[in-house]
């Protein structure tokens, strides 16, 4: 598990600032002051020789080893958190993020202080089922769901199993 040392403190994690990383869990647990995790932040594409190869998809071959990412249960600012692009990319394992108090093994729990993403999030991701804190208390505040946000997640079944309840 990979947590980080002075994590109450972190308000921004950077564009590509862990990608090709071998991690297997994520723990954020307590970063509960952050505000941003940028571009590629925790991605992770084998064969990729060449720093441009990044912005590209035709040179991207998913590999890693993530299997779960464990969030804040809440965070110390009235802000919300906000996902930009593909920041679990090419992580072919992960199919669990969860809060310190919410969510189980083998789903994707969005909390509802994350209001929206950057394209691609889960992108090549073992993603299967996504359980949106905003249905289990009523108000959604997603509006729609990004471009390429469960792109090759071979594994989900039916539309149901990833979209929150409503209408957009």
């Amino acid at each position: 598990s990979v947590q980080f040392s002075t994590p109450e403190t972190i308000t921004k994690i950077g564009e590509l600032a862990f990608f090709g990383n071998a991690f297997e869990e994520l723990d954020l647990s307590k970063c509960v002051s952050l505000e941003e995790v940028e571009y590629c932040a925790f991605a992770m594409y084998d064969n990729v020789t060449d720093s441009d190869v990044v912005y590209s998809h035709d040179f991207w071959e998913p590999g890693g080893s993530l299997e779960s990412v464990i969030l804040p249960s809440a965070l110390s600012t009235e802000k919300s958190l906000y996902f930009n692009s593909g920041i679990f990319a090419g992580q072919r394992k992960l199919d669990t993020m969860k809060t310190s108090n919410q969510g189980e093994e083998g789903q994707i729990y969005i909390p509802d202080y994350m209001v929206e993403t950057g394209q691609g999030l889960f992108v090549d991701t073992a993603v299967s089922k996504v359980v949106w804190q905003a249905d289990t208390t009523g108000v959604n505040q997603w509006t729609n769901i990004p471009v390429l946000m469960f792109g090759g997640c071979v594994n989900i079944e039916n539309a149901t199993d990833v979209l929150p309840t409503g209408t957009y």
